[in-house]
């Protein structure tokens, strides 16, 4: 079997993608490929999670919804993979990661 450049490249940032998320604990913002089907079913999975996670609010779910929203809607009529809106995403995404990650270290020291 020949190895193309291409397909090496490929497997490179497969394995650099996968010692990334092992290394922080969370999958790289924009690696991960949801199909339509699957997400109808995550959305089921978190209506069942929604009504157990007693530490979030109406107002906290109001919030998270409203940005779910908006993003939903932008990736409709832009794409969102590319430019500006990627690199606010991934920014904000990697703000929030360290935040979770702070957050749960405090929440181990009390």
């Amino acid at each position: 079997m020949k190895l193309t450049e291409q397909k090496l490249k490929e497997i490179i940032k497969e394995e650099i993608q996968r010692l990334n998320e092992t290394e922080t604990g969370q999958e790289t913002f924009g690696t991960k490929f949801v199909s339509s089907g699957q997400r109808a079913k995550g959305l089921q999975q978190k209506k069942a999670d929604v009504l157990k996670k007693s530490g979030v609010d109406s107002k906290e779910h109001g919030m998270i919804t409203q940005i779910e929203d908006v993003i939903t809607e932008l990736a409709d009529v832009d794409d969102i993979k590319i430019g500006q809106v990627r690199t606010i995403l991934n920014t904000t995404y990697k703000k929030l990661v360290v935040l979770l990650q702070q957050a749960k270290a405090e929440q181990k020291g009390n």
